[in-house]
């Protein structure tokens, strides 16, 4: 009995004393959440407006929200919202830890140009600036540089490891399947370098871009040298004029002044001393977005890959776009707008996501897609049957083509003494161990041909072309948007707030506000991906062995398919 009452008395003892502690992680839980928003001022007459990398969308979970920060489109809105502010005189961007695509810089910059011919005044700060840092630099009065900083600009390349050579020494042979002459991505595995043909279409799309970008630039900016003899001869600028590369870049016009954090922070103040204070821009947008229409546009911000099942961390995995739409669906939106920045994926998961919007565009809500640098293949593939495609000046589109690989393991287990042998009750063993008979690449050709027909299909019914000239600007080639737009595959090229505008117009609608379409993770649901992240794969492949019949389809990630059908365009992924 005396065992009994220590052991009761124990128990309440674990139990007050883990309460006390959960309630210690709550505090420290909910001091970190409020910190970030400690001693941000809101005075806007005494602030200067602060764009950087905290200020971007992230796609770091929390336990209220997939994601954080202002997309592209919210900065744009949040710069226009500015333009008309009289409290709002000047914006600072530090460009230092931005992520940017190309498409970012532009429409971020023309926000910004509307916002200057006002008479206000933008400053960008950058320790470096690379490509598309610089590309929003431009549209901005002034550019500021760290002493130890560099103007770093190298073009567009696309380069790739190519593999053959390896493969054939360690005895791997890949079985590769291509429906399309101009798809040029399994190349990697059965060419020893670039083919002449992809060189000289990765030349004609790449030179059309850099020249997009140089006319961007120079258009906003006069240097005293061309972009493209600063970046040639950069090593010999640096070296013939002895000084270092910030100094070389003022020299030259690329950039105003030179100054570290603490002069250029002075500096501002000396401007005006009655602005001391940095408000951010994600701060500002909260406080100062006022929800004026009762008309909802949706959007989506689709980038990545586009996967097969249902991955919470890629809006493109097929199960979580679906569940995006169906939000869609539910609400009471008057149009959707899709942020397309992809170079394709899966053929499976690319008709899952389409269809959908078919279903959805048989609610009669208008769908436009707005393509970012990228939108290509499995891309363009779910695009297609949309009510108006749009585009930006760098999109790269089209890559209507299909393939797929498959590795033969047989001879390199061989030599390390594996072997793989057996029976069957059929002749057709398709095998990763063995490599495709005969029979089965007859079969795996044959598929990947009826996707590409039907990718043909999906293009010209979709776009209203003829067949047979949709079968003229597929074969896997790549278009420029002004291309795309002359072969009919896009509408018209211009920003995602223009899209926007006529999305609204065909909605019928005189105004507007935009709302993001997110999935927010319940705090049950974020418990349970920091566990499957946590623990071991294979406590799943445990716990999916106990369940039979259609639930452990509920819960396998597995796909069910004997191969890939690739709908991917590797050569649109280019280096900048």
């Amino acid at each position: 009995m005396f065992t009994n009452i220590l052991n009761k008395i124990d128990f309440f003892r674990k139990i007050l004393i883990n309460t006390f502690f959960i309630i210690f992680l709550l505090g420290i839980f909910l001091f970190l959440l409020i910190t970030p928003f400690l001693g941000d001022s809101t005075d806007k007459k005494k602030s200067i407006l602060f764009l950087d990398a905290s200020s971007q969308m992230s796609n770091n979970s929390s336990f209220f929200s997939k994601s954080y920060g202002l997309s592209n489109y919210e900065i744009v809105n949040a710069i226009e919202i500015a333009e008309k502010d009289n409290e709002i005189e000047t914006i600072l961007i530090d460009v230092s830890l931005m992520n940017l695509s190309a498409t970012d810089a532009s429409e971020i910059g023309e926000s910004l140009v509307s916002f200057r011919s006002t008479g206000k005044k933008v400053i960008t700060y950058g320790d470096f600036y690379f490509q598309n840092q610089y590309l929003l630099a431009s549209y901005s009065d002034e550019i500021i540089l760290n002493p130890f900083g560099l103007v770093y600009l190298e073009g567009y390349k696309n380069y790739r490891f190519y593999l053959k050579e390896a493969l054939n020494k360690i005895n791997i042979n890949i079985n590769t399947f291509v429906a399309g002459d101009y798809k040029s991505a399994s190349e990697i595995f059965t060419n020893e370098s670039m083919s002449e043909d992809s060189k000289s279409e990765s030349k004609r799309f790449l030179s059309a871009l850099w020249n997009e970008w140089l006319v961007n630039v120079s258009s906003n900016r006069e240097t005293k040298i061309s972009i493209q003899d600063y970046i040639d001869n950069i090593g010999s600028l640096i070296t013939s004029s002895n000084k270092k590369g910030s100094n070389l870049a003022l020299d030259l016009g690329l950039v105003d002044k030179i100054m570290n954090r603490i002069e250029m922070e002075d500096y501002l103040t000396n401007l005006d001393e009655n602005r001391d204070y940095f408000l951010k821009i994600s701060k500002y947008h909260e406080i100062s977005k006022k929800n004026l229409s009762q008309n909802k546009l949706a959007m989506i911000d689709a980038k990545g890959e586009i996967v097969d099942g249902d991955v919470t961390d890629n809006n493109l995995s097929s199960g979580h776009f679906s569940r995006l739409l169906k939000k869609v669906k539910d609400g009471n939106y008057q149009g959707l707008l899709i942020r397309l920045n992809t170079p394709g994926g899966s053929g499976f998961a690319s008709e899952i996501i389409r269809q959908e919007l078919i279903q959805l565009k048989d609610l009669e809500i208008p769908i436009i897609v707005s393509m970012a640098d990228i939108a290509a293949s499995g891309g363009y593939w779910i695009s297609a049957n949309v009510d108006e495609i749009w585009a930006s000046p760098f999109t790269l589109t089209g890559s209507i083509g299909v393939w797929t690989a498959l590795p033969d393991f047989g001879e390199s287990l061989k030599d390390i003494g594996i072997n793989y042998d057996g029976v069957s009750t059929t002749q057709f063993n398709p095998s990763l161990i063995t490599g495709p008979d005969e029979n089965s690449k007859l079969l795996i050709q044959s598929v990947v041909d009826s996707a590409y027909e039907y990718f043909l299909e999906v293009v010209s019914k979709g776009r209203n072309l003829d067949k047979d000239f949709t079968k003229t600007i597929s074969e896997g080639k790549i278009w420029t948007s002004k291309e795309a737009k002359e072969n009919g595959l896009i509408d018209e090229i211009g920003s995602q707030r223009n899209s926007l505008d006529h999305l609204a117009q065909l909605a019928k609608l005189e105004d507007y506000d935009v709302e993001l379409i997110e999935e927010e993770i319940t705090f049950l649901e974020q418990i349970n991906l920091y566990v499957s992240n946590f623990f071991p794969k294979i406590f799943n492949n445990l716990f999916n062995q106990n369940l039979t019949g259609p639930i452990s389809t509920i819960f396998s990630d597995e796909k069910n398919i004997p191969f890939d059908i690739n709908l991917i365009c590797l050569e649109c992924l280019r280096d900048q």
